[in-house]
């Protein structure tokens, strides 16, 4: 099977394939520019495993929460895709990226019986946050906060990961609690997407954006 995720939501362009097990992934660390490089980056993967758009399977992309126009190419560039090649597609939140990347160190948090909080860059002075408490257990609704707001939580965390982890550090939250500095990656996303395809899970229609606040004046400009 083969997966193509494509993830621009953070301060990266990124894009990866899933091919029976083997994820390969092209990323360069950008705040614009998405729509030009993101096209070209996806023919760098598919050129390196030999693939063509015609032999994929699934497309996933993050829905979010994220950059305002980042988040905006990607989808499209997703949405397209799906469309000429007839495959579905699903969306995946940008928390659930960062938690996969950080999934061993997820797992030995909540063997202590520690929660995971995942906090993400909102290029603002909050933070958007999601907290998991057991791997297999709902999470909770994502919010908007400043960190000074969400520090008060550290004594049942076990880790804080995300790329805003440094903001929570400031904040002081709390002692015994890991940090973990992990931005949100396409081989991240395919491999959350192979194991969801695994387990049974089938996209209805194309995914939307996740907003956790209303797009800013002038964000298509950033």
């Amino acid at each position: 099977m083969k997966i193509l995720a494509i993830e621009t939501s953070a301060a990266a362009c990124s894009a990866a394939l899933w091919s029976d097990g083997v994820v390969r992934e092209r990323t360069e660390p950008m705040t614009r520019g998405h729509a030009e490089r993101l096209v070209p980056l996806i023919g760098e993967v598919l050129a390196e495993a030999e693939a063509a758009y015609a032999q994929l399977e699934l497309i996933a992309v993050t829905v979010g929460p994220g950059t305002f126009t980042g988040m905006r190419v990607g989808l499209a560039a997703a949405r397209g895709i799906a469309l000429a090649t007839g495959r579905p597609c699903l969306g995946v939140t940008s928390f659930e990226c960062v938690l996969e990347a950080a999934r061993s160190e997820a797992e030995a948090a909540w063997a202590e019986g520690g929660a995971v909080l995942v906090v993400l860059d909102s290029r603002r002075s909050e933070v958007f946050a999601q907290r998991f408490e057991a791997p297999d257990g709902l999470p909770r609704a994502p919010v908007v906060a400043a960190p000074e707001e969400l520090a008060g939580s550290g004594r049942s965390l076990g880790l804080v990961v995300g790329n805003a982890a440094a903001a929570m550090a400031a904040a002081g939250i709390g002692t015994g609690v890991a940090l973990l500095e992990v931005a949100p990656s396409a081989a991240a996303l395919a491999r959350v997407a192979a194991r969801l395809w695994a387990a049974g899970m089938r996209p209805a229609g194309l995914p939307d954006p996740l907003y956790l606040r209303a797009p800013e004046t002038g964000a298509a400009t950033r």
